[in-house]
């Protein structure tokens, strides 16, 4: 197997400096992959429903 570019701490690192989370994934064997997406799609929600995207609100009633 292939050794990191980047550890994971300086990766943590970075995303911290820049105010951005950080998980660590796998597309090898899956490895917090449904995570990373659970996690992305749940911030773009909040965003919409706080009205950060107006474009895409959302009728509240049509929402599961």
């Amino acid at each position: 197997m292939r050794e990191r570019e980047v550890s994971v701490e300086e990766a943590g690192r970075w995303a911290s400096r820049e105010g951005i989370g950080f998980l660590e994934v796998s597309a090898l064997d899956g490895t917090n992959v449904e995570e990373a997406f659970l996690r992305c799609a749940r911030q773009i929600l909040t965003k919409v429903e706080l009205g950060n995207f107006p474009q895409f609100a959302l009728d509240k009633a049509n929402v599961l």
